[in-house]
């Protein structure tokens, strides 16, 4: 009812009457019984059943042009690693972030609750971030120690706002739990706060003894049902869904096998069912880079501590052919990750991980 546009006298009477006004309930009701409950004219009711009519038949579409100016992009907060990725990270979907240990993961979903609140024009979304932690307690002091730079970076834009305040954080251990933010939690926190990103760290934790080897059916329902549940919330409150995954080995893969892409080595957990749910997949790797030598790639170890970020796959329909499978370098320090510039992109389509 507040979304209709009708005369000032009219909405004091439907907020003042005791009836549930909804759409329905005026429909239902005959004029007579309109005026007598709302105490309007028999013109003030005709006014008011003609907005709701036309409110009730009207056809829910959206135009090409305003899904065109709703694909933002939330900013990593470094140049480097946006243009990397076409400006960011979409406004809509799930973004998937897997890798090994210690190759930054839990860096990239700190640095994105912090850049979430800045300006639309700095590629914020001007709003907070909801983390949930699956597995390891949440990272307080590490954040605590990025806080300070990025505050000085944004100074001018943040002016006395306190970041920590707008990352509200819950911890959980089984699907279940899971199931109750998504449906409850989250949309209580947010009547009374703005939360523009959702990051699940991880996803991989809560179905690692869950369910055995003859439950492989009933764990692809609830991943089902848990992908339906991000992707909903993403794109009904148009913000982007963070998750990060574990990898596996693939056992299957000779060491000595030539022209073997360095994703063939290890893989996210979870399988198909919840690939299918990502819409862009991001593997981070630890500080290795591929060198040839003659006709045969061998894997150095790297001095600097540099890892690379690499696009698996987008189905977003905006991330150019030429970036998909390429590295992008980055480093990680007090302040956060930063993208780092090189020369040519690392083409790593046939090279071995730090697995092999």
């Amino acid at each position: 009812m507040d979304d209709l546009s009708l005369p000032p006298k009219v909405l004091q009477a439907m907020q003042k009457i005791t009836i549930t006004t909804s759409i329905t309930s005026v429909l239902e009701m005959s004029v007579s019984e309109l005026v007598k409950t709302t105490k309007l004219s028999e013109h003030e009711v005709k006014i008011l059943q003609k907005a709701v009519s036309e409110k009730a038949v009207r056809p829910k579409f959206v135009t090409a042009y305003d899904l065109y100016l709703n694909r933002r992009k939330l900013s990593f907060g470094s140049p480097i690693l946006d243009q990397h990725l076409c400006g960011g990270i979409m406004s809509e979907g799930i973004t998937e972030i897997y890798g090994e240990s210690a190759c930054g993961k839990t860096q990239f979903c700190l640095q994105l609750c912090l850049t979430v609140q800045l300006p639309l024009k700095l590629g914020g979304l001007e709003g907070g971030a909801v983390y949930i932690c699956t597995e390891d307690k949440f990272p307080a002091k590490r954040l605590e120690q990025m806080k300070p730079h990025f505050k000085q970076q944004y100074l001018e834009f943040l002016g006395n706002t306190n970041v920590g305040d707008n990352i509200y954080v819950k911890h959980v251990i089984d699907v279940n739990g899971l199931f109750d933010i998504l449906d409850n939690k989250i949309p209580a926190l947010m009547t009374h706060a703005k939360v523009c990103l959702v990051v699940i760290d991880s996803i991989a934790a809560l179905f690692r003894v869950e369910y055995s080897m003859n439950e492989m059916y009933e764990r692809a329902q609830v991943l089902n049902r848990i992908g339906a549940r991000l992707a909903q919330l993403s794109h009904r409150n148009n913000m982007p869904v963070v998750c990060v995954n574990q990898v596996t080995a693939v056992f299957n893969k000779s060491l000595g096998e030539r022209k073997c892409k360095i994703h063939d080595y290890v893989k996210p957990c979870l399988g198909k069912t919840w690939s299918d749910w990502v819409t862009v997949r991001m593997m981070l790797l630890r500080s290795t880079s591929a060198s040839q030598a003659g006709n045969e790639w061998a894997m150095k170890e790297v001095n600097e501590p540099e890892r690379e970020l690499v696009v698996i796959f987008s189905r977003t329909g905006d991330s150019p052919l030429d970036k998909v499978m390429k590295a992008c370098r980055y480093t990680v320090d007090a302040s956060g990750v930063h993208g780092v510039l090189v020369n040519d992109a690392i083409d790593i389509t046939y090279c071995k991980c730090s697995h092999g």
